[in-house]
């Protein structure tokens, strides 16, 4: 669920109230409406408000405050992309619950991604083998950094889901 302006998603959870909700990234896209990071974190947050389950990228220090100030009211998993302190990390080619190897990963998966469908699939009751069965060889999303060449021997690097300051330094470290 995505949001222009507090309150939609409380709305929208109204009508479809999740059991997991997830929160995968915070960034500046929205700024332009909500003027703050911490607004986009509070309206973004309104998807948790109705759910068991949390699964919070724990990656941006907003989303690390928030996943400490919900554990006090849910059940919280974090996951970290960046291999960092979580329940589910993501990291040097490796996923890891609560610290215990769980496979490896292919240089095509998004780590942060790949962490919260892995704490997704907890929340959820899914035998971690059954994930890491599923992990081998997943592919890069569409119009997320996918390499091709053009007819003149050009190479492009599709980001168009991904047009934000973190995308572009993600971008210039896959061409450099």
């Amino acid at each position: 669920m995505g949001t222009y302006g507090a309150g939609e998603i409380e709305a929208l959870t109204r009508w479809i109230p999740p059991d997991v909700a997830a929160m995968v990234a915070i960034g500046p896209v929205h700024l332009e409406r909500f003027r703050t990071l911490e607004r986009i974190v509070a309206a973004k947050s309104e998807i948790l408000d109705r759910a068991r389950v949390g699964v919070i990228s724990v990656d941006h220090p907003l989303l690390a405050r928030l996943a400490i100030e919900r554990k006090e009211t849910m059940d919280i998993i974090t996951v970290s992309g960046d291999g960092d302190d979580a329940r589910v990390t993501v990291g040097e080619g490796l996923v890891r619950i609560d610290g215990v190897k769980l496979g490896e990963i292919t240089h095509d998966a998004f780590p942060v991604n790949l962490a919260v469908a892995v704490g997704i699939g907890l929340a959820l009751g899914v035998a971690p083998g059954d994930m890491a069965s599923r992990m081998e060889g997943l592919p890069r999303p569409e119009h997320r950094q996918k390499l091709s060449s053009s007819d003149r021997g050009f190479a492009v690097i599709d980001d168009t889901f991904n047009s934000n300051p973190a995308g572009a330094r993600m971008a210039l470290g896959l061409l450099d």
